[in-house]
């Protein structure tokens, strides 16, 4: 009986986790994406790369060269 209380609370643990991090990235995305605001992101464009729903989400920012 107790492999099993373990084996749930081992599973809870991750799974809230990843849920954190996936709002922490999101949160994080949005409010880069909505400032627009070069004192913000220093004129460099901000995209998200998330692939697929059980992937993990990272942000990525690119330098804008200005010629």
């Amino acid at each position: 009986m107790a492999d099993g209380i373990d084996d749930f609370q081992n599973r809870w643990h991750i799974g809230s986790g990843l849920g954190v991090y996936y709002f922490i990235v999101l949160i994080e995305y949005l409010r880069l994406y909505l400032s627009k605001s070069t004192a913000v992101t220093g004129g460099a464009e901000i995209t998200m790369e998330w692939k697929s729903l059980f992937s993990i989400p990272k942000i990525e920012v690119q330098d804008r060269k200005t010629e």
